[in-house]
């Protein structure tokens, strides 16, 4: 258990503070199996930057909101299981709920990011994670994760005039589903490794219609870029030269040149993903 005190004292925000108490049980039933529960209440200061003037002009004069702290209640519940064959698998589930959360925008015509406020923050993910090193070359993970991550109850902050609009909205980093799985194969100084990147889409700027839902199952497709497999790999071999030990390797970006849109245009800027790129690098040491 443990607690925290934060003051965070900005220019035309005030003061603002917060006592965040922390708490962690872990059960550890045995040495092939852990459970915990988590709660944390948080707080999340901004950037302490008052540029509110460089818009006021543009909006008559009048300053925006300043933007506050994020305040956070964190729930998480966890298991892990070791099998006895080098295989570890972890499934954990969170909620989060910001009263107001904090995202970043771009000022129009610009490449200026700011944070600003989003009244209600609800964050809902389920995670699992298989790992696999047993004995002898070959080890490798996969990652699977579901999550949530929508905002409402107006936005405020940032320099820009407030929204009051208090429809629910994804955040812009909201992506329903991601996967990353990964193997790796090393023996005699050889090693060679592959990376897959899943992502079912962020959002494309599009207003929420009405097929719209906050449910964790809700993919809310009208409102995301296509989906994107991204593959990435790399080897290298190290061998010895006289008293140095050489090492070349070679790292591969987005092996297939996917042509791919990470997001779309909504609080920040649209956003590509990037093209085939090749990485050659050699260490040399004693």
């Amino acid at each position: 258990m443990g607690v925290r005190f934060d003051n965070h004292n900005a220019p035309f925000a005030g003061n603002e503070n917060q006592v965040s108490p922390r708490a962690k049980l872990s059960f550890f039933l045995d040495p092939a199996n852990t459970f915990w529960v988590y709660y944390g209440r948080l707080f999340l200061p901004t950037n302490v930057e008052d540029l509110r003037a460089i818009t006021s002009t543009a909006q008559g004069g009048v300053a925006a909101e300043p933007t506050i702290p994020e305040r956070d209640n964190f729930y998480e519940v966890g298991y892990v299981h070791r099998f006895p064959v080098g295989v570890v698998t972890k499934l954990s589930a969170y909620h989060k709920r910001s009263s107001p959360g904090i995202d970043d925008a771009t000022i129009p015509g610009t490449a200026i990011l700011t944070s600003v406020n989003i009244g209600r923050v609800r964050i809902t993910g389920v995670e699992g994670v298989v790992e696999i090193r047993p004995q002898g070359p070959l080890s490798g993970y996969v990652n699977v994760a579901l999550n949530h991550a929508y905002g409402f109850n107006g936005i405020s902050g940032g320099f820009f005039p407030a929204d009051t609009a208090s429809a629910p909205f994804d955040l812009d980093h909201d992506q329903r589903l991601s996967g990353v799985a990964s193997v790796v194969y090393s023996a005699h100084g050889f090693s060679v490794s592959a990376t897959g990147t899943y992502g079912s889409g962020l959002t494309n700027g599009a207003a929420p219609d009405s097929t719209y839902g906050t449910g964790l199952l809700n993919f809310n497709k009208s409102i995301k870029v296509p989906s994107n497999f991204i593959l990435n790999a790399s080897a290298g071999y190290a061998f010895a030269v006289g008293g140095a030990v050489f090492r070349p390797q070679i790292y591969v970006e987005n092996v297939f040149d996917k042509q791919y849109l990470l997001k779309g245009a909504f609080f920040s800027g649209a956003s590509f993903g990037r093209p085939r790129s090749i990485q050659v690098r050699m260490n040399i040491g004693a």
